[in-house]
C-alpha cells in the first residue's frame, strides 16, 4: 500500500480474494435478477422480436449500462410524444421512460380482422402506442408482491452501498483499481438504476393494455398493414411517425460505447484492453471524444425523435430489420464482451498466484467504510 493511500484512510485489515469473489457473484446475481424482474413488471418477456426476453438479460450481466441507456434513448422519444401528440398523462411518459410494454389482450377484431404483426412479434413499447388505443389499468396486490417489494428494497441497499464503494475506492486509487473491482462496481450502478425503476412500477402498481381488438377499439381494418401504431384521425401530422420496434438495438449500441468510454477511463483501451501502465493525456481525451461521437452516431433515433431528420441507409435498415445490420452491432459486442472478460481472468490470476505490479499492488487495502456501509 502507498503512502499517499494510507495518509488519506487509516490502514484496516487486508482485503482477501474471497471478498472479491463474493462480491462479484453477489453483484452479478442480484443484477440479473432485479433486470429480469423488470422485464416481467415491463412484459418484455412477451416480446418476440429477436428474442429480446433472453438476448438483453444476456447483454445486460456484460454491458450494464444497457439498461440506463434504454431510459437514455426512450426520454427523447417521450418528449417526441409529447410535442407531437397530444398531452397525455404523467404515468404514460413515467412508463414509456422505463421501458413499459403495452400488453395486447386479443388480436382479432369482432370484425375477424387479425393483428398478425403484434402476434407475432409481441407486445411494442408504450411509446410507440397512442392513447385511447391504450389504457391504464392497476395491478392487484397480493401477499407475493408484498414480499417481492420488501426483498427488493433490501437488494436496493446492497447494490447503492456497493455502488458508494467502488466510487470511493476508484476516487482514492485510480488508474491502480483492479478491472474486477470495475466490473462489481459498474454491474452495481446497473443493478440500482434497475431496481429503482422495478420499485418505481411495482409501488405505483402501473400497468398498459393494448385496447386495438377489444370490444372497446374494434378499428383494426381502419389501420396500415404490419403496423402497430395507431393514429387520431384529427392529427394528420402524426402519420408516419418514428418507428421504435427495434430501439433495443440502438440501446445496445450506445451501451457499447459507454463501455467503451469506461473502459478507457480504467486504463484499458483497443484492441485487446488489458490492462498497461496507463496515464490520462491528450491520447486518452480524443480517444474518448472518438467514442463519445461514435455513440451519439449509433444511436439517430435521437436526433430523428427530436428532429425529424433523415438517418443512414445502413441504420435505415437496421431500423427495418435488416440482419446483416443486427450483425455488425450484436459481433462488436461480442468481440468487446470476450476480451475484456479474458483480461479480467489473467488479472483474477494473477492476483490469486501472487503476482505484483504497478497496478494491482494496494488491491489487498480494504476500505473502512465497509464497516458502515453493508457492501454486497
Amino acid at each position: 500500500m502507498n503512502s499517499s493511500l494510507a495518509t488519506v484512510v487509516p490502514a484496516t485489515d487486508s482485503r482477501q480474494w474471497t471478498d472479491i469473489r463474493q462480491s462479484l457473484l453477489s453483484i452479478h446475481v442480484a443484477g440479473f435478477a432485479a433486470y429480469y424482474a423488470l422485464g416481467f413488471t415491463t412484459h418484455r418477456h412477451l416480446v418476440k422480436q429477436d428474442k429480446q426476453y433472453i438476448a438483453l438479460p444476456i447483454i445486460y450481466l456484460f454491458f450494464p449500462f444497457l439498461y440506463p441507456c434504454q431510459i437514455l434513448v426512450a426520454i427523447p422519444l417521450a418528449v417526441r410524444n409529447r410535442l407531437w401528440r397530444p398531452y397525455q398523462s404523467y404515468a404514460y411518459y413515467m412508463c414509456g421512460i422505463l421501458g413499459m410494454c403495452a400488453k395486447r389482450i386479443k388480436f382479432e377484431d369482432p370484425h375477424h380482422n387479425k393483428d398478425d404483426t403484434a402476434e407475432r412479434c409481441g407486445p411494442g413499447l408504450l411509446l410507440d402506442y397512442f392513447v385511447p388505443r391504450v389504457r391504464l389499468v392497476r395491478r392487484p396486490w397480493s401477499h407475493q408482491r408484498w414480499f417481492g417489494v420488501f426483498v427488493t428494497i433490501v437488494a436496493l441497499y446492497q447494490a447503492i452501498s456497493t455502488s458508494i464503494l467502488y466510487m470511493h475506492r476508484w476516487s482514492l486509487q485510480g488508474s491502480k483499481l483492479l478491472e474486477i473491482d470495475h466490473r462489481i462496481g459498474v454491474m452495481a450502478l446497473g443493478a440500482s438504476v434497475s431496481i429503482l425503476s422495478y420499485l418505481s412500477l411495482e409501488l405505483t402498481s402501473y400497468d398498459w393494455e393494448d385496447m386495438l381488438c377489444t370490444d372497446e377499439q374494434h378499428l383494426l381494418h381502419e389501420y396500415t398493414k404490419d403496423s402497430l401504431h395507431a393514429w387520431d384521425k384529427e392529427h394528420p401530422k402524426l402519420v408516419g411517425g418514428l418507428d421504435v420496434s427495434n430501439k433495443h438495438v440502438y440501446d445496445f449500441a450506445l451501451a457499447i460505447c459507454l463501455h467503451l468510454i469506461h473502459l478507457h477511463f480504467a486504463g484499458r483501451s483497443f484492441p485487446l484492453f488489458h490492462r498497461t501502465d496507463w496515464a490520462f493525456d491528450g491520447r486518452s481525451v480524443l480517444a474518448i471524444l472518438l467514442y463519445s461521437i461514435l455513440g451519439l452516431i449509433t444511436t439517430p433515433v435521437l436526433s430523428d425523435a427530436l428532429f425529424r431528420t433523415e438517418t443512414t441507409t445502413f441504420w435505415r435498415r437496421m431500423t427495418s430489420g435488416d440482419v446483416l445490420a443486427r450483425i455488425v452491432v450484436y459481433l462488436a459486442g461480442i468481440y468487446l464482451a470476450v476480451v475484456t472478460v479474458l483480461s479480467e481472468i489473467r488479472e483474477i490470476q494473477q492476483i490469486s498466484n501472487g503476482v505484483v505490479n504497478n497496478w494491482n499492488k494496494n488491491w489487498t487495502w480494504k476500505d473502512p467504510w465497509t464497516s458502515t456501509l453493508w457492501s454486497l
